[in-house]
């Protein structure tokens, strides 16, 4: 599932740019 990992790096780069 490589839309699973690429759809889990977008989102863990949403939650540490609110994490800042």
């Amino acid at each position: 599932m490589l839309w699973l990992s690429t759809l889990m790096g977008e989102v863990s780069r949403v939650v540490v740019k609110m994490a800042m």
